[in-house]
């Protein structure tokens, strides 16, 4: 089976992972920027037009708690 995209299609990767001491030294180095909220990291790469994202899976909890809260006091689900 062959999959065919676009030149121009931009990729999205998320990576989930607890930022180590040792990983966050390979991410700086690598060029990746700490997020905004300081919780994670990112790079953009160019050549693969493919954005790289590092996130720990307590902020993957957190964050699809604050997004899904409204949902879940509308269905009665506690959150």
């Amino acid at each position: 089976m062959t999959l065919r995209i676009a030149d121009d299609t931009r990729f999205y990767c998320y990576i989930i992972a607890d930022p180590t001491d040792k990983l966050t030294q390979i991410l700086e180095y690598s060029g990746f920027n700490k997020t905004p909220d300081g919780d994670g990291y990112y790079f953009f790469n160019p050549t693969h037009n493919a954005y790289v994202e590092l996130i720990s899976y307590r902020k993957l909890l957190e964050d699809a708690k604050k997004r899904n809260r409204i949902l879940f006091d509308k269905l009665g689900i506690p959150s």
